[in-house]
């Protein structure tokens, strides 16, 4: 839990065994990470889905702007942009009718938004 008025940098700093770093940066503030992950969750569900995926958020915390469907080797196979009704409702059904059954991963993108999990078909 962080305090309102002060804001932290953490810094992950990674080296390999040839001597090259990486570092990223992250800026903590107003809010724990926990209270952040909790405001800007994106449920999808079913999972094992058939045809009709539900895609739901909190649209005064969050905003996808759109939802990508891909395969496991990496082909892109669906896009929706999201329409400003969507956005208002926090809410989208996808329609995934034939698909054939196996696993796929969802991507929500959006300005604060880059959401990846695996979902999977089932008939």
């Amino acid at each position: 839990y962080t305090i309102p008025s002060l804001t932290y940098r953490v810094t992950l700093t990674v080296r390999n065994n040839c001597g090259e770093k990486s570092s990223h940066g992250y800026r903590l503030s107003e809010i724990g990470l926990e209270e952040f992950d909790e405001l800007h969750k994106v449920e999808v569900y079913p999972n094992p889905v058939d045809d009709k995926l539900l895609i739901s958020w909190n649209p005064q915390y969050t905003s996808p702007e759109e939802v990508l469907l891909w395969s496991v080797q990496g082909k892109q196979l669906m896009k929706e942009v999201l329409e400003a009704e969507n956005l208002e409702q926090g809410s989208l059904e996808w329609d995934l009718y034939g698909l054939p059954e196996g696993v796929y991963i969802i991507n929500l993108r959006g300005m604060d938004l880059d959401i990846r999990e695996s979902l999977l078909i089932q008939h």
